[in-house]
């Protein structure tokens, strides 16, 4: 043992930590960022999902996406919501997304 075994395995794990940490920070900046010049607008954005967000809403991916819509219509009912609505996406699973309404039916 050259005396540093423990210790070393402490260090290399403050490591990754500082690591996750700093990579959350990133894309803290990134999705403020997105947020505050698109939204409300048509992006959606993907990000890791916090851990109070129940599975099925990631479709077990741990991930989840978000939209803020600009339409009146949409934001009128989120407003009247009072929480955030999670929905289906109309897009097939290795599908060419849809662009008009005969093409989810």
């Amino acid at each position: 043992d050259n005396g540093k075994g423990a210790n070393n395995s402490q260090e290399e794990s403050e490591t990754a930590t500082q690591q996750l940490i700093r990579q959350q920070k990133i894309e803290k900046k990134a999705l403020t960022s997105l947020t505050q010049s698109f939204f409300p607008g048509p992006l959606t954005l993907v990000a890791k999902a916090h851990p109070t967000i129940p599975q099925i809403l990631m479709a077990n991916t741990g991930y989840v996406a978000c939209r803020s819509p600009s339409h009146v219509i949409a934001r009128a009912l989120i407003d009247a919501a009072g929480v955030p609505i999670a929905a289906p996406s109309a897009n097939k699973f290795g599908h060419v997304s849809p662009t008009r309404a005969e093409h989810v039916m």
